[in-house]
């Protein structure tokens, strides 16, 4: 049995999904070189953003953006 996916919802998913796997891709290349980072552990204390804030805001970008593709998909030309 195989996995149907109509257009529409692809269209939508694809830059999501491709977001995910680019962050999850630059966390995993991070790790092992962390003795090489540019700030320091106290320099990366001073950002005033949260991963939680962070993690919040592009979970809104992405519903809108998957929003637009709904729509967009909606309209026939």
């Amino acid at each position: 049995m195989a996995f149907a996916m109509s257009e529409e919802l692809l269209m939508a998913l694809a830059p999501i999904i491709a977001y995910w796997i680019g962050a999850l891709i630059y966390e995993v290349a991070l790790w092992p070189m962390e003795q090489y980072r540019l700030f320091t552990k106290e320099e990366e204390t001073q950002n005033l953003v949260t991963r939680r804030q962070a993690l919040v805001v592009v979970l809104i970008n992405q519903a809108i953006q998957m929003g637009g593709a709904t729509l967009m998909s909606m309209v026939r030309f």
